[in-house]
């Protein structure tokens, strides 16, 4: 579904504010998931559960499991301390969130501190995600839930955010490097509005990076790399621990990795679609 405004600004709302169901079909929200718990399973948005804690002690969601997914160790040192997204993104120990409510033993609290490393769950990140977590069942703060503990908030496709960075590197155009007013102007806005300062210049691996910082967790990563060419990608990966916090893993991906294979029933039909790929010429 389209947003709820004629007028798309990243202005209205604070970064955090965003991922809250108070908010769905923002300013900010360009095209978004609809979710609408109906008592049908998957009917409902289960980023919540999925991306929270449950370490048996405290639940961030009101299902009895929680922190299916964590965040990878090379994404924990990514954001500078000062920059808004940080602990929007990812919960790391003893970050404070005065407005979710969570279950602690038997009571419910509102207002959580976020617990030791080791404490948390997540596939031992040692941190958990906080995009799209927010906390157990608390009226128009969440909104509704279903038997599985799925939400009615909105997962964003695009956020005028990201459309700004396209503006950014569509003016770039490949270059090394830009001091285009207009570029500057997208590129800073997304900046300013996570406290960061301006900057006068900015290349591809900074646009890069800041996609990541702005849009982690929202499905884009994948498809950042898959558009950049494959030895960049794949050292990129190859350089990422994708272990946990008692140690390090790391892989490095192989070309075919990045496609799937046409299945066979369709290579019957039309062999030619093993053929490679016809050029384009601009």
């Amino acid at each position: 579904m389209l947003g709820g405004t004629s007028q798309y600004s990243i202005q209205g709302k604070s970064f955090g504010d965003l991922f809250k169901y108070a908010n769905n079909n923002n300013e900010e929200s360009v095209f978004a998931l609809q979710w609408k718990t109906d008592a049908n399973y998957g009917s409902g948005n289960n980023c919540n559960t999925q991306f929270g804690i449950s370490n048996g002690t405290i639940s961030t969601s009101n299902a009895t499991y929680g922190g299916v997914f964590g965040p990878s160790q090379d994404i924990l040192n990514l954001y500078s301390v000062g920059d808004a997204r940080r602990n929007e993104t990812i919960m790391f120990p003893g970050n404070v969130y005065s407005d979710m409510k969570i279950k602690n033993g038997t009571t419910f609290q509102v207002g959580f501190t976020v617990p030791a490393a080791d404490q948390i769950g997540g596939q031992g990140a040692g941190a958990a995600i906080k995009k799209y977590c927010i906390g157990i069942e608390n009226g128009n703060n969440t909104g509704p839930i279903d038997a599985w503990a799925m939400m009615d908030n909105n997962t964003y496709i695009m956020r005028f955010s990201e459309v700004l960075l396209i503006h950014a590197e569509a003016i770039l155009a490949g270059g090394a490097s830009t001091s285009d007013a207009a570029a500057l102007k997208s590129f800073n806005a997304v900046r300013n509005r996570a406290g960061l300062s301006d900057v006068s210049s900015f290349t591809f691996d900074d646009l890069f990076t800041e996609r990541r910082k702005e849009l982690a967790f929202e499905g884009d990563y994948w498809f950042d790399l898959g558009r950049i060419s494959r030895t960049k990608a794949i050292a990129i990966m190859a350089a990422q621990n994708r272990g946990n916090m008692w140690g390090a893993e790391y892989y490095t991906p192989a070309e075919k990795d990045f496609t799937l294979p046409y299945p066979a029933n369709d290579v019957a039909k039309n062999p030619k679609l093993l053929d490679a790929p016809v050029q384009y010429q601009f």
